[in-house]
């Protein structure tokens, strides 16, 4: 329901996806995801704050709603954190992902296989749902109505916007990292 909570719960998804592709003896995959996943993750966090800061300290996702139109860069930060965490190609948690499923299917057992399919499916519907409730649509909180702003200041936007060139550059050197 809160939306950090959801964060919080998806590391718990992301971190065992990584310890699976390292349980299959693949340490490139694990660490890579690793990886992939703080970044994209910090991208998540921060801009959840961002969100929380324009909804004047509203957490709950359910409340939440049509904020692409008071603050577009913080929705298209949080997208490329969420496409990231998706596994959607070009954005770096693709490569990790892609290559840890790759090493649970070549050495994983039949139980391991379905489970880390179906884990990594899932995170692309949870982070769908809640960048949709927060950004698509009406505010469902009439409180809120009329009174959320974005956020002008350089000092907010800006570690957004590294941090989600971060995630699309490092698509570039996911070779380089696992050597």
């Amino acid at each position: 329901k809160e939306i950090k909570k959801i964060l919080a719960y998806s590391t718990m998804s992301h971190l065992s996806i990584a310890f699976v592709g390292l349980g299959v003896g693949s340490l490139a995959a694990g660490m890579l995801h690793l990886v992939n996943h703080a970044i994209f993750k910090a991208l998540l966090f921060l801009s959840a704050g961002a969100v929380i800061y324009i909804a004047h300290r509203v957490k709950d996702a359910w409340k939440l709603g049509g904020l692409i139109k008071t603050a577009p860069f913080v929705a298209l930060f949080m997208a490329v954190g969420s496409l990231s965490l998706a596994g959607v190609p070009p954005f770096s948690g693709f490569f990790s992902k892609e290559m840890v499923v790759a090493s649970v299917i070549a050495h994983g057992e039949p139980f391991v296989k379905v489970f880390a399919t179906m884990a990594a499916l899932l995170s692309i519907a949870y982070i769908t749902r809640l960048w949709l409730l927060i950004f698509v649509g009406e505010t469902r909180n009439q409180e809120l109505e009329g009174h959320m702003h974005a956020p002008s200041n350089f000092w907010m936007r800006a570690p957004l916007g590294v941090l989600a060139f971060i995630t699309l550059a490092i698509s570039i050197w996911q070779t380089d990292i696992v050597h």
